[in-house]
């Protein structure tokens, strides 16, 4: 590619990464990113920086760190917009090479990038880096070229270092058009390829002995169990259970707690307990869920943030109809299914790249068509383009809405720590992409989530000095928190079942659209209402 070629799409990638922050004022995709910036960078739910961000390797944990801050803009958000940037910049040069116009790439940048952009997410990134790391393989079997191969390799470490969940997804998609015959005939490729692997092999060994320590041992092993509730809706199935629930001291509402997050207590959060009971319940006849939950994930085709490119991807791939895409298409449809058969319900965020794959792939293969059927589906995909546009936008001023709200509302926020459950507090919202407010970044917020045991949080710091949650509940003063009336309702329960007690707010106010709220357990039942404030 010519100089002046790249410098036009430089500014090109440039001007519209300028126009989409600019008029749609990104927030993140879900509160996971905020949870690695404030692990990596010691605030919100952390009571330090560290590297052992979780969700990415500690390699990726290292380089952010590493990145500078820029006023209330951290590393983590820094890498993260420079990504979004490289997306553009490379999705620019590669439907060049395939000889696609520039009004064309825009529309698929457009459609494909939309989302990841204006609501960013880390596991939607991986699999974009991984999609981006398969285009260059292309060009390299094609041209030979070594900077395309590296430049696989690059982007393809980037993915598994970011989620390697993701890129393992994205790699396994595309298996059915990878050939094994040219892998093994190119000793480049080979070269690169068991470079890669060792690479991923390192990645994961350096991974797994920052977590192999005492502190971590807590989080790992219940980190492996709660997972099968949380993500893999377990809890049905043992709620039906009910016998078995008792044989083991569990009621519903225990299951309910800790499907809703909640690991604060010691006596629920009973790793051995767990795994037997979901063990004995994996011998029952369960296929009627397990194909339910299957065919229920293949409606991810039909959500309102991918529709849209699911069909104008579907039309591409109908004007340049290739078996080898079909094979793509029905792998796809039967790895959603079988993520579904397991339990898993879609997830957005899983899907949004392998959307974008597939708006892409159809044009390795163009074909020559007749010239009506062709301004018809363009000018199809443009409609569908600017309804695609019109839902997010919609979304993005919906959050702006709550945004301004709620930054209203930060100056009464306590300094003192806070609970915050599950997705009830709005993490999004009070810490948007690029303009984070100072006041929250002083906040100390108690999180019931999956870092709940997570040594560096600051729930780990309390329950390890006696002032856990439950402590807390059970005192004069109670606990100051944020959640939602159903959270309250299972807190209720529990406090009864657990301590005979009764649930009581002391005190609240409205934050933004959230309600702070303190709350105590009567262990005697006896209300003695406390003039406690919650500031």
């Amino acid at each position: 590619m010519d100089f002046v070629k790249l410098a036009k799409f430089i500014c090109l990638s440039s001007i519209l990464l300028i126009l989409f922050f600019f008029i749609f004022n990104p927030t993140w995709d879900s509160n996971d990113d905020l949870m690695m910036s404030m692990l990596a960078h010691g605030y919100g739910i952390a009571a330090k920086g560290t590297p052992n961000i979780v969700y990415s390797n500690i390699i990726w944990g290292y380089f952010i760190r590493l990145l500078p801050s820029i006023n209330t803009i951290f590393g983590y958000t820094i890498a993260t917009i420079f990504t979004l940037y490289i997306f553009i910049l490379l999705i620019f040069i590669i439907l060049s090479k395939l000889h696609i116009k520039i009004y064309e790439s825009l529309i698929i940048i457009l459609l494909g990038l939309s989302y990841p952009i204006i609501f960013p997410q880390y596991t939607i990134n991986a699999g974009i880096f991984a999609v981006i790391a398969l285009f260059f393989l292309y060009f390299y079997l094609i041209e030979e070229r070594l900077c395309y191969l590296f430049l696989f390799v690059l982007l393809a470490y980037f993915s598994f270092l970011i989620r390697y969940y993701e890129c393992f997804f994205i790699l396994i998609l595309c298996l059915p058009v990878l050939t094994l015959k040219k892998i093994l005939n190119d000793l480049y490729l080979l070269i690169s390829i068991i470079f890669l692997i060792i690479l991923f092999i390192l990645s994961s060994y350096f991974n797994n002995l920052a977590y192999n320590k005492p502190e971590w041992e807590q989080f790992n092993s219940w980190n492996l169990v709660r997972i099968k509730i949380t993500d893999y809706n377990k809890d049905i199935l043992l709620k039906k259970n009910t016998k078995l629930l008792k044989e083991y001291g569990y009621s519903l509402n225990d299951i309910s707690l800790i499907k809703n997050w909640f690991f604060v207590d010691s006596k629920i959060t009973n790793t051995y307990k767990i795994n037997k009971m979901i063990s004995e319940i994996s011998t029952i006849n369960n296929l009627k869920i397990s194909f339910f939950t299957g065919k229920e994930s293949l409606r991810i085709i039909f959500n309102r943030h991918v529709k849209y490119q699911f069909l104008a991807a579907f039309l591409i791939f109908l004007l340049h109809f290739n078996f080898k895409i079909l094979k793509i298409w029905l792998f796809f449809i039967l790895i959603c299914f079988f993520i579904g058969f397991l339990g898993r319900p879609y997830v957005l965020r899983i899907y949004i790249p392998v959307v974008f794959l597939l708006l892409i792939l159809p044009y390795l293969f163009k074909i020559k068509v007749n010239i009506v059927i062709l301004f018809l589906i363009k000018s199809i995909i443009l409609v569908l383009l600017i309804n695609h546009l019109g839902i997010v936008l919609s979304a993005s001023l919906n959050n702006r809405i709550i945004i301004n709200k709620v930054n209203s509302d930060l100056r009464i926020f306590p300094k003192t720590t806070v609970v915050t459950w599950g997705a009830a507090f709005p993490f999004e919202m009070i810490y948007p992409l690029i303009k984070p407010s100072k006041e929250a970044l002083k906040y100390r917020l108690y999180g019931l989530g999956v870092f709940t045991f997570n040594p560096n949080t600051v729930s780990y710091e309390e329950q390890k000095a006696g002032t856990g949650l439950v402590n807390r509940l059970l005192t004069e003063k109670g606990v100051l928190m944020v959640a939602n009336s159903s959270h309250y309702a299972i807190l209720k329960t529990y406090c009864l079942e657990r301590f005979n007690g009764i649930l009581e707010e002391l005190d609240s106010k409205k934050i933004g659209f959230e309600t702070l709220s303190r709350q105590r357990c009567v262990k005697d039942g006896q209300s003695n209402r406390s003039e406690t404030s919650a500031n």
